[in-house]
This record gives C-alpha cells, structure tokens and sequence, in this order.
C-alpha cells in the first residue's frame, strides 16, 4: 500500500513541473487582432472597425465577406506569401474604402 502512494506522490509532482497551457484567445482578443490586420492592410481604423462590427453582427454582408477574405489573405500570406497577390488585396481594400460598404448606415 506505501509502494502507490509514492507512485501517485511521484505522479503529482511531475505534473507541477510541466508548464501549463495558455488558456485559447478570446474573442474579444481575436477580434481586436483582426482589426490591427485589417488596419495593416490598408483600411482606415474606422473601416476597419466597422468591418469587425459587421463580421459580428451582420455576418452575410459583402462587408463582412471582403473583410473575412482580407483578414484570410494577411494570415496566409505571412504563412505561404507566394499563394496571395497583394494587388488583390489592394484593390478589396479600395473597393471597401469608396464604396463604403462598412458603414454602419449601409450595414442596417
């Protein structure tokens, strides 16, 4: 009986010496990390924000749609750079930008 309750002292204290994991994201910290990508891609912080709030709220929105596949890109492209076309990527940015898709006025 003395011989398990070493190997179960012996199992608890090898378990404290492993790190433990981070706890996943949340969206709270997805969401902002999306906009900063948006941002990097061109799109003004206000757009940007917009295209966040429209993700959420207004999912089937070409707002939310072309702000997805930017955010998708940017992800990819740091990943496999030779799959993205950055002049794709610019040209969305552009189109978002004058057509003012993301305001919230043309989102409701």
């Amino acid at each position: 009986m003395s011989t398990f309750i070493l190997i179960a002292a012996g199992n608890a204290s090898a378990q404290d010496t492993h790190p433990q994991k981070a706890p996943p994201p949340s969206i709270t910290t997805i969401s902002a990390q999306n906009e900063h990508y948006l941002q990097q891609m061109g799109l003004t912080p206000t757009t940007a924000n917009n295209a966040m709030w429209a993700i959420q709220h207004k999912p089937h929105s070409q707002c939310a749609f072309l702000a997805k596949t930017l955010i998708g890109d940017y992800t990819i492209s740091h990943v496999a750079p030779d799959l993205i076309d950055p002049n794709d990527d610019g040209e969305t940015v552009l189109r978002i930008e004058k057509s003012h898709m993301c305001d919230r006025a043309n989102l409701q």
